[in-house]
């Protein structure tokens, strides 16, 4: 999962789609995906709970909270996502996402969710 956000924030989109298992993949996916985040500033994960998703397990389940903005609005993604492991490779299967505005709250000396490399206070709080 932690993977997989990181690919989100980093605009990685091939991973994304390497790591949506095979059976769960549509015709132009990755275009849709590359469509879709051209808006999307990913800012953070909490993992809320895992179920099995060790090493020697074939399945796993996680809960989490994904925060992002767009287009000046913040967001939280919370899911619960199942992913799969054939040959020692995970793979995103599918997932019940619940979309919500957030009212997301930063420290004046955080670093600024944009990623401009300044504090929270001289970036977008001002």
């Amino acid at each position: 999962m932690r993977s997989r956000f990181t690919a989100f924030y980093l605009n990685e989109h091939t991973y994304l789609l390497d790591t949506h298992h095979p059976s769960q993949r549509e015709a132009g996916e990755l275009e849709a995906i590359e469509k879709d985040q051209s808006t999307t500033d990913w800012i953070k994960l909490i993992i809320h709970r895992t179920q099995l998703g060790r090493k020697n397990d074939l399945t796993g389940t996680v809960d989490f909270s994904a925060y992002f903005n767009q287009e000046g609005d913040f967001f939280e993604l919370r899911e619960s996502s199942n992913f799969i492991q054939e040959n020692s490779q995970w793979f995103y299967l599918d997932g019940e996402p619940h979309i919500q505005r957030s009212e997301l709250k930063f420290k004046r000396n955080d670093p600024c969710w944009c990623n401009s490399g300044k504090k929270f206070k001289h970036c977008h709080a001002s």
